[in-house]
């Protein structure tokens, strides 16, 4: 209750302060009226467009944040889908809202990284069209093949693989969308093993899961909160983890790394971005409020139920960080000749 009141006391002496100063015109009225707006921030409810549909790892953990920052905020914090184009319709709608820090976003590595390698229509520019606030997450990610693919192993699947190619009945593979990171995964998995497999791009995991278990699509490299459920009711089989070290969750599963592909890794990052022009002071009380909900024990145990490990970055941080990962995933779909038709 105290902190609180030093910091009411703190916002109505800075209040005064720039009232004073518009008023013996040393700045404009207009500023001391932004100021304020920033001061007071949030004065109604925030609202974090998920561009993926209900249901998956990235809406259950952004509604897992949503739910912690709204105790730093103050306000609601609400989470909306706008699900489309491998994340693009979500973003582009947050890039294109009003700069006031009341629209965020979620934005992974699909949306601010690889769409804007593979699609010169992409109507946004991440860099330029979008505020970094901070990080949210690393998502683990497993391959998975449906029950009728005989393979128990990633070598076995290669050798599947390479066999029904050269029968001209190439095995398929899942991803929730077309230059999305599961899709560049799954070609630099065939850039790295020399093999042939045809892509079929769905709108979500719910709806490719729902394939795989059904045995119209043979492979998928998901979650593990959209994996295990089904991979422990023996509806699809784990073969190994994308990422550089064995997950917690399935210790006894091998790396790609461990099963004959030295060197790969994917693993899948998310975001809390705004709309570019957003005032400093307003993206730094949104990072507060988003590393505060990333440090709590509560929060860290449900996303290591899930696969993931929290982000904690500073927004320039988050920038510096996205730049790295840009490099990287560029070298991979040059090496890999990723198109947005492959």
């Amino acid at each position: 209750m105290a902190d609180s009141f030093e910091s009411d006391a703190a916002r109505r002496g800075t209040r005064r302060r720039l009232l004073k100063a518009a008023a013996a015109g040393s700045v404009p009225l207009g500023w001391a009226t932004a100021a304020f707006a920033q001061a007071d921030f949030p004065t109604r409810p925030v609202r974090i467009v998920v561009p993926f549909p209900p249901g998956g790892p990235t809406d259950s953990s952004t509604r897992l944040l949503a739910t912690d920052m709204q105790a730093t905020l103050g306000q609601q914090v609400l989470v909306e889908n706008k699900p489309g184009a491998a994340g693009a319709i979500g973003v582009d709608f947050v890039a294109k809202s009003a700069p006031d820090g009341y629209t965020l976003g979620i934005s992974g590595v699909g949306p601010t990284i690889l769409l804007s390698r593979l699609d010169p229509q992409l109507p946004y520019k991440p860099l330029t069209d979008l505020a970094f606030v901070g990080g949210t997450g690393l998502t683990e990610l497993m391959f998975v093949v449906a029950n009728h693919v005989p393979a128990r192993s990633l070598q076995e699947l290669l050798s599947l693989a390479r066999e029904r190619a050269s029968q001209g009945k190439p095995l398929t593979y899942a991803s929730t969308g077309q230059g999305g990171p599961i899709h560049v995964s799954f070609e630099y998995l065939k850039m790295l093993a020399k093999v042939d497999m045809v892509h079929v791009p769905y709108k979500g995991d719910p709806q490719q899961l729902q394939d795989l278990v059904g045995g119209q699509v043979d492979i998928g490299l998901l979650s593990p909160t959209v994996a295990l459920p089904q991979v422990g009711s023996q509806r699809i089989r784990a073969i190994a983890a994308a990422g550089a070290r064995r997950s917690k969750l399935t210790p006894d599963l091998p790396t790609a790394a461990e099963s004959g592909l030295p060197g790969y890794e994917s693993n899948v990052f998310t975001l809390l971005v705004a709309p570019a022009g957003t005032p400093q002071p307003v993206v730094d009380k949104l990072n507060a409020a988003l590393n505060a909900a990333l440090n709590r024990p509560a929060l860290q145990e449900r996303y290591a139920a899930m696969g993931m490990v929290p982000l904690v970055l500073s927004p320039s941080q988050t920038r510096e960080f996205v730049q790295r990962e840009s490099q990287r995933w560029s070298d991979v779909i040059r090496d890999a000749k990723v198109t947005r038709n492959n």
